[in-house]
C-alpha cells in the first residue's frame, strides 16, 4: 500500500512538475536585457553592476531598490542566475496553487490552477510572483500538516527585503499579519518567537551572505522605514477620482466579511490587509499607471487566491470580486500616463531564442546599451586626468560611469529625488564630508529645460534641484571645486581643505498660505535659503494615511515680477529652500524678491506656517559662480512687457473685451475674465518687425480658477509666432501639473525662445479652453525680451 501511495506521490510530482516547467516555457520573459541613460533606466546597470562586480561597494546604500534589484531587470551578466529564479518562482506558483485545489476534483483541478497560474505569470512582475507565492504558501500552511512551509516563507520574506523596498514591506506585512494571527488564534507564544527568530535569522543571514558581516545592516533596516514614511507630498499626482466608484469599490471588503464568517476566511482577511492597504498606499500615493497598476495586479492575484483557497460561496465571492475589479478598472483609466495594458499572451518563441541564440542575444544586448549611453563619453583627456579615481555622479544617470569605465564610489542615497526626509539627506551630507567621498563628482548638465520654468536646475516632477538635499548642497560647497566643465558635464573635484561656511538664523516669521513674503536682502556672496515648517491638521494627517497628502510649492516672485514655482518636499523643507541668488541656468542667475507658499486644499491644513530665513557665508568670494562655472554670467533685457487685469475693455495689443465675460471673482483688483468652454481668451497680439534679427524670448503667464485636473490637459496657454497666416512657432502648454486646486487660483506659464528672422512676423498669446468646463483668468501677463547678453 505505501508502494503505490509512494508511486502516486511521485506521478502527481512529475505530473506537476512538467506542467509547471510547460508554463515556465509558455511565459518565458523578453531576450533584450539592455539599459539606457536617463532617470530610471540607468538603475539597472547600477544593481547588475553591483552584483556582478561586489555587493561590498554597495553595501551603504539605501534606496528604494535593494542589492538584490537587478532581478527585477536583468542585464547579460546576470541573465541566467535572475531566469532561474524567476522560473522557481513560476514553479511555485503553480505547485501552491496544485497543493491548495487538492480538495477540488480531478478533472478541473488541473486545467483551472494551470490557467489561473499561467494568468497571474503574465500579469504579475517578478515583486507580484513573490508576493503570490508569499500568499499562498502561508494559505497552504494554514490548511494543511505542512506546517513547515512557513519556514519557506520566511525564506521567501528575506529574500524580498533585499530587493525593493515596496516588496520588502508587502512582504513583511504579510509575514507579520500571518505570525500575529497565530498568536491570537492559537496562543503559543513560544511558537511565535521561534517563528519571530526565523524570520530575522533568515533576513541576518542573507545580509552575512551578501556581505560577510552585520556592518550596514541596522541602516538598511532604519532606511527601509524611512523610505516607508508617507512620501506622497513629494512624489504625488493628483488625478481626479470618482469616490462613488471607490465607495463601491471599497465596500466590497466589508460585505465579503459579513458573508463569509468562517475561520478559514477571517485568516485570510488577517493576512492580505495589512499589505493590500500598503499597496494601495503605494499605488494612489503617485497615481501614475505605473504605481496604480501594481495595486490593479496585487488586488486581482490576492482575489484570485481567495477563490482558489476558499471554498465556500465561491460564485457570490466571485460576482463581488469581479465586482471590484471592474469598478477599479475605472480608476486604472484615470491614472497619470494611462495607456491601455498589453500583454504577450504566448511567449514561447522567448525561450526557444534563449536555449538557441544564447550568446548572441547577450552581445547585440551588449552592444544596444553601448550604442545607448555612447552619448555620455567624456572628452579623453579628461579620462585620462581622472584615471583610477574615484567618481560619483549627480543628479542619477549612471550610465556616465558605465560609459567611460570609471572607478564608482556610490552614495549612500545614490538618486537626489529620493532623499526626502532629513535622516536620508544628513546621510548624503555624512558621506560627502567623509573620507569615503569620491575624488571627482561628474554633474550632468543635460537636463531637461522644457519643465514649468525653463531652469538648467531642474529635477523631477517640477522640483528644484538644489532644494533635493539640503544638507547635502551645502557639503558640496564646502567639500568640491570646480575643475572642468563642457555644454554637457560639470566636474568638481574634491577639495585639498574643505571650505569654512558659515550659517547665521537672521529672523523667524508666521506666515499663512497663499500670501507673498518680502525677501531679505543679502550681503555679496551669500547664500539665502529659507527653512519651512509647519504642523498637520488633524484631517490633513487622516487624508495622508488613509490616501495621501497634499502638494506643497514654494513660488519665486522675481525683481521683473515674473512668476516661478517648484513644488518642494516639506520633510526636507525644514532644512532649507534655496532663495538668492537663484541659479537658473549656467550663465545666469536671477534675484527673488518675494516668496508664497501654496498647497493644495489649503482647508484641511494649519493656517500659519513657520518660516525662518537663514545666510550661508563662505570665506572664499564667488563661491556659487566659481562652483558652478557661472564665469560668463547672461542677462535678459526686457523689451515690452504687458499685463491684463481685465479692469479695462479696451488695452493696447490685446483684443477688445467682451463685457459679458468679465466676473467679479477676481485674483488681483476686481475683475477677471471668463474663458467658456471651447474659447480663447482675451488674445495679445503685438507685430515683431521692430525686434528683427533679434534672439527673442517671450514669457507669459496667468492666474486661473477653475476647471479639474481630468481636464487641466485640455486647458491650454499658447505663445505663437505667425507670418502671414503660417505658423513659425506654437507652443502650448497646458495647466496639467501646474493645476493645485480648482477652488483656488491657479498660476500657469508658457515661455519660448526664438529668433526673429521674418519681416512682418506677429506674436500672438491666448488661453485655449478645449475642457467642457468654464474657467476665470486674470493677471495676463507677456514679457518680451531680448535673450543673453553679458552682464
Amino acid at each position: 500500500m505505501n508502494k503505490i501511495t509512494d508511486k502516486s506521490l511521485v506521478a502527481e510530482f512529475t505530473k506537476t512538475f512538467l506542467l509547471g516547467l510547460l508554463l515556465v516555457i509558455s511565459t518565458f520573459p523578453s531576450n533584450e536585457w539592455t539599459y539606457s541613460t536617463g532617470i530610471d533606466p540607468p538603475l539597472s546597470w547600477v544593481y547588475n553592476y553591483l552584483f556582478a562586480n561586489g555587493l561590498d561597494l554597495g553595501k551603504h546604500i539605501v534606496f528604494p531598490h535593494g542589492p538584490l534589484a537587478f532581478f527585477m531587470y536583468p542585464l547579460p551578466e546576470n541573465i541566467v542566475l535572475a531566469t532561474l529564479v524567476c522560473s522557481l518562482l513560476k514553479l511555485g506558483l503553480f505547485f501552491n496553487l496544485i497543493n491548495l485545489s487538492d480538495r477540488a476534483s480531478q478533472e478541473t483541478k488541473w486545467l483551472l490552477v494551470s490557467a489561473l497560474t499561467y494568468f497571474i505569470i503574465i500579469i504579475a512582475p517578478f515583486n507580484h510572483l513573490i508576493l503570490a507565492n508569499l500568499i499562498l504558501l502561508y494559505c497552504n500552511a494554514f490548511l494543511s500538516e505542512k506546517q513547515r512551509l512557513r519556514f519557506l516563507a520566511y525564506f521567501l520574506t528575506a529574500f524580498a527585503f533585499y530587493v525593493k523596498a515596496y516588496v520588502a514591506i508587502l512582504a513583511g506585512l504579510i509575514s507579520i499579519s500571518y505570525i500575529g494571527y497565530q498568536i491570537y488564534a492559537d496562543k503559543k507564544l513560544k511558537k511565535a518567537c521561534l517563528d519571530i527568530v526565523c524570520l530575522l535569522g533568515f533576513i541576518l543571514a542573507f545580509w552575512m551572505l551578501m556581505y560577510g558581516s552585520l556592518d550596514g545592516f541596522v541602516n538598511y533596516i532604519w532606511g527601509i522605514a524611512e523610505l516607508a514614511q508617507d512620501n506622497s507630498s513629494a512624489a504625488a499626482y493628483y488625478p481626479e477620482n470618482n469616490w462613488w466608484v471607490l465607495g463601491l469599490f471599497f465596500s466590497i471588503f466589508p460585505i465579503l466579511i459579513i458573508l463569509n464568517r468562517t475561520k478559514e476566511f477571517i485568516f485570510y482577511v488577517a493576512l492580505i490587509s495589512l499589505s493590500l492597504f500598503a499597496a494601495w498606499k503605494h499605488g494612489m500615493a503617485r497615481q501614475d499607471i505605473y504605481h496604480v497598476k501594481g495595486f490593479y495586479f496585487y488586488f486581482i492575484i490576492c482575489s484570485i487566491i481567495l477563490l482558489v483557497y476558499y471554498k465556500k460561496n465561491t460564485f457570490i465571492n466571485f460576482i463581488i470580486l469581479s465586482f471590484g475589479f471592474i469598478l477599479f478598472t475605472n480608476v486604472l483609466v484615470k491614472s497619470v500616463y494611462y495607456t491601455s495594458l498589453q500583454h504577450d499572451f504566448f511567449r514561447a518563441n522567448n525561450f526557444i531564442q534563449f536555449i538557441t541564440e544564447f550568446e548572441d542575444l547577450k552581445a547585440r544586448s551588449t552592444r544596444i546599451s553601448k550604442d545607448r549611453i555612447v552619448k555620455n563619453k567624456l572628452p579623453q583627456e579628461v579620462l585620462e586626468a581622472i584615471g583610477e579615481a574615484s567618481v560619483d555622479i549627480y543628479p542619477w544617470d549612471y550610465t556616465i560611469i558605465a560609459a567611460n569605465g570609471l572607478n564608482w564610489q556610490p552614495r549612500v542615497i545614490i538618486n537626489s529625488y529620493a532623499a526626502y526626509t532629513s535622516w536620508l539627506d544628513q546621510q548624503n551630507a555624512n558621506h560627502f564630508s567623509s573620507s569615503k567621498a569620491p575624488e571627482y563628482l561628474i554633474w550632468e548638465l543635460e537636463m531637461s529645460r522644457s519643465a514649468t520654468n525653463g531652469s538648467a536646475f531642474n529635477s523631477i516632477d517640477n522640483r528644484y534641484l538644489l532644494n533635493d538635499e539640503p544638507k547635502t548642497m551645502i557639503e558640496f560647497l564646502r567639500h568640491y571645486e570646480h575643475w572642468f566643465s563642457n555644454n554637457k558635464f560639470l566636474i568638481l573635484k574634491k577639495r585639498n581643505t574643505p571650505l569654512n561656511i558659515v550659517s547665521n538664523k537672521l529672523s523667524t516669521e508666521q506666515l499663512t498660505w497663499s500670501t507673498w513674503q518680502e525677501v531679505p536682502t543679502l550681503e555679496n556672496g551669500q547664500l539665502l535659503r529659507v527653512q519651512m515648517n509647519f504642523d498637520k491638521h488633524f484631517l490633513q494627517r487622516m487624508k495622508s494615511f488613509v490616501y495621501k497628502d497634499e502638494q506643497f510649492w514654494i513660488y519665486l516672485k522675481l525683481q521683473d515680477n515674473s512668476v516661478h514655482k517648484y513644488r518642494i518636499v516639506p520633510k526636507n523643507a525644514v532644512d532649507g529652500l534655496w532663495v538668492n541668488p537663484y541659479l537658473y541656468t549656467f550663465d545666469q542667475k536671477l534675484e527673488v524678491k518675494e516668496i508664497m507658499f501654496k498647497a493644495s486644499n489649503e482647508a484641511i491644513l494649519e493656517d500659519t506656517l513657520t518660516i525662518t530665513w537663514e545666510t550661508y557665508q563662505c570665506n572664499e568670494p564667488n563661491i556659487l559662480t566659481s562652483f558652478f562655472a557661472m564665469n560668463n554670467l547672461q542677462t535678459d533685457t526686457l523689451i515690452y512687457e504687458n499685463i491684463h487685469e481685465f479692469e479695462e475693455n479696451n488695452k493696447q495689443y490685446w483684443s477688445e473685451i467682451n463685457t459679458t465675460l468679465i466676473s467679479e471673482d477676481a485674483f488681483n483688483g476686481n475683475h477677471s475674465f471668463i474663458v467658456k468652454p471651447e474659447t480663447f481668451s482675451a488674445t495679445f497680439v503685438y507685430p515683431l518687425d521692430s525686434l528683427l534679427g533679434k534672439e527673442l524670448k517671450v514669457e507669459t503667464d496667468c492666474w486661473l480658477k477653475g476647471g479639474c485636473y481630468e481636464q487641466s490637459t485640455m486647458i491650454n496657454l499658447v505663445i505663437s509666432v505667425e507670418h502671414e497666416g503660417q505658423s513659425l512657432v506654437w507652443r502650448a502648454v497646458p495647466m496639467g501639473n501646474q493645476f493645485i486646486d480648482a477652488r483656488q487660483w491657479n498660476h500657469l506659464r508658457n515661455f519660448i525662445s526664438y529668433k526673429n528672422t521674418r519681416s512682418k512676423a506677429i506674436l500672438k498669446v491666448y488661453l485655449w479652453n478645449t475642457s467642457d468646463k468654464k474657467v476665470l483668468i486674470d493677471h495676463f501677463g507677456v514679457r518680451i525680451s531680448t535673450e543673453r547678453s553679458a552682464i
